[in-house]
């Protein structure tokens, strides 16, 4: 599995190799490759539904490492530990499904950094409040 990243603008990538359960970071900003590597090979927590009820949950304590739905979590939740982006629209990111060629053959705004430049449903332009 390979994600893109991007930090301040600068792009690099995280592999993860489930057979392995080792993590790869490249970024040229050595404090990024540090602090992305070290969230994703230490415990975190996990908030989890324990029933149908949203409002039932519990937390793990699990490594990323451990297998790929952890990892996932984790990466969803890297920007928030880290402020590292993970730019799922990335080709490399699609996985079998290839969304990415969707969103970014018909959607202009397919990247969450870039603001809403046109709607796909209609000619009026959207405004963004920051």
């Amino acid at each position: 599995m390979k994600v893109s990243i991007h930090y301040q603008g600068v792009s690099g990538w995280v592999t993860y190799d489930p057979l392995n359960k080792e993590v790869m970071v490249s970024h040229p900003n050595e404090l990024v490759r540090k602090a992305v590597r070290h969230y994703l090979n230490n415990e975190q927590k996990f908030d989890i539904p324990l029933s149908h009820n949203i409002g039932h949950k519990g937390t793990i304590l699990e490594k990323p490492t451990k297998d790929k739905m952890y990892m996932l979590m984790a990466l969803s939740q890297m920007y928030h530990q880290t402020g590292v982006h993970v730019d799922w629209g990335h080709s490399e990111n699609a996985g079998p499904y290839k969304y990415d060629k969707v969103l970014d053959t018909q959607d202009p705004n397919a990247r969450a950094d870039k603001p809403i430049v046109k709607s796909l449903f209609g000619d009026e332009d959207y405004e963004i409040i920051n």
